[in-house]
């Protein structure tokens, strides 16, 4: 007899070929990619938008504070890895944000079909908007993006040329 539970099949990561060759794949630190992967393990086929993840969770996945966690949800979101679908907040004790894979598609996959596509916000971005994106995540002021003028320097003086010289009173 068969048993009707599921078997105990070992799970595997598919990144398509399109999605690391792409402007905003390259565009993003380690620390993010490392978050992005492990969103990607917690996808079932049916949970996407109901990934949740705290920025605690995010910093333990990466090893790394608190703080560079939520650098790394903060760039995934800029970028357009994921959207957030449920926000949190201090009231909502133990709870944490619950995020979209704009990758994978909100409906589920039927068996035998192939999997649906989601929006791919990330493919959408330009070469000179992926660099406004980075320039803010690092807190870069886009004015500062121009080279200043570089003036003509005149040779220095001495030290204490300038100074007046004293007078002995005596």
């Amino acid at each position: 007899m068969r048993n009707n539970k599921k078997e105990n099949k070992p799970r595997y990561l598919r990144i398509e070929d399109w999605e690391y060759k792409c402007l905003a794949y390259k565009a993003l630190s380690p620390n993010a990619r490392s978050v992005y992967f492990h969103m990607r393990t917690l996808y079932n086929g049916r949970n996407n938008g109901q990934i949740a993840m705290a920025t605690r969770d995010a910093g333990a996945i990466i090893r790394k504070s608190n703080a560079t966690g939520a650098r790394a949800l903060r760039e995934l979101i800029a970028l357009g890895f994921i959207k957030v679908r449920q926000e949190s907040t201090f009231a909502q004790k133990r709870l944490a944000r619950e995020y979209e894979l704009t990758a994978l598609s909100m409906k589920p996959a039927l068996k035998g079909d192939r999997l649906p596509v989601g929006t791919r916000d990330f493919r959408k971005l330009s070469e000179k908007e992926l660099k406004v994106i980075l320039l803010h995540l690092n807190g870069k002021q886009k004015q500062n993006v121009v080279p200043l003028v570089k003036r003509p320097v005149s040779p220095m003086k001495p030290s204490g040329s300038n100074r007046p010289k004293k007078r002995n009173t005596d």
